[in-house]
């Protein structure tokens, strides 16, 4: 091609682009195809009686089209249902990490797991966290905020007897949080690999824990002599008025993004009676006093991990 006239070709394209000025945005241009013909579909607009403005997508040849609305719905969906997935791998997989560096962890001797907005408000001594040696402990757990001395009866175990982290209602003295454990490297990574190969049981079998690893852990813990349970003070919850000391604690997320947004939690309007009923059925307890009684006539037992 003649240098003449590629130059008059660049300026009549010049000109066609500032002729074709569009006066709304589609948030799909070129990415919606028909869903009869396969052709992507291009964008158009309409009002409605009240003056409100609808976009659509409508294909050329077959004339179909889609609301962007409808559209955009359904992506907003879509994305809430990865984020639920990919939270929920996150927390299901997490011992899954140690495993990939195990000969890094093999050399420390002590290994730790938190949550990642955890700080220290005071200084920790060895003796006050770390497993102790003398009472042949080599873990250490955290009791949960929530559930310190509180009625067992009350836990969040998980009640499924399917599950590797099932614990019956007659059985379990304690709650630890899933943010705060660790222990000597050897114990560690041991507890890894079990917990590690319970999740994967589980889910060859199509089933999740209640509260996912912290489940487990807490299964894992049962009735064994070698964890030390520290206060929940070495742990203390975000947004919680309780009496304890803070030595540990969590620091607020929402300074640094929009944690309701993030896992899709907005704000409703409570119904202060359905409230109120909801507090006098967690004070009574009717159904799990039940269920313990049950567990407890039945004689129910597990074997320890």
């Amino acid at each position: 091609i003649e240098e003449e006239v590629f130059n008059i070709a660049q300026i009549q394209k010049q000109k066609n682009l500032k002729n074709y000025k569009r006066k709304q945005t589609y948030i799909f241009m070129q990415s919606i195809k028909c869903p009869k013909c396969g052709t992507i579909m291009g964008g158009c607009s309409s009002k409605s009686h009240t003056g409100e403005k609808h976009c659509y997508y409508q294909c050329a040849n077959c004339k179909k089209r889609v609301s962007e609305k409808k559209i955009e719905k359904q992506m907003i969906n879509f994305l809430d249902d990865m984020l639920d997935f990919f939270l929920l791998i996150d927390n299901t997989y997490k011992l899954y990490l140690y495993q990939d560096t195990e000969n890094e962890l093999k050399k420390c001797d002590y290994v730790m797991f938190s949550n990642a907005n955890i700080i220290c408000n005071k200084v920790i001594s060895e003796e006050e966290f770390l497993p102790r040696k003398s009472k042949c402990e080599d873990i250490f757990v955290t009791y949960h905020p929530g559930y310190y001395k509180k009625n067992p009866i009350n836990f969040p175990y998980d009640r499924n007897s399917k599950s590797l982290a099932y614990i019956p209602w007659n059985w379990g003295k304690v709650y630890v949080i899933g943010a705060m454990f660790g222990g000597t490297s050897k114990a560690f990574i041991k507890m890894s690999k079990i917990l590690s190969r319970n999740i994967e049981e589980d889910l060859k079998k199509n089933i999740i824990a209640k509260w996912h690893d912290e489940s487990h852990l807490n299964r894992y813990i049962l009735e064994k002599d070698n964890v030390r349970i520290l206060s929940p003070e070495y742990c203390y919850p975000y947004g919680m008025n309780v009496t304890y000391d803070k030595k540990i604690s969590a620091v607020s997320k929402q300074d640094k993004f929009d944690v309701k947004s993030f896992k899709g939690q907005y704000e409703y309007k409570s119904n202060i009676l359905k409230k109120f009923l909801g507090k006098i059925k967690r004070l009574l307890c009717l159904k799990e006093r039940c269920l313990f009684l049950r567990d407890t006539v039945l004689h129910k037992t597990i074997k320890r991990i």
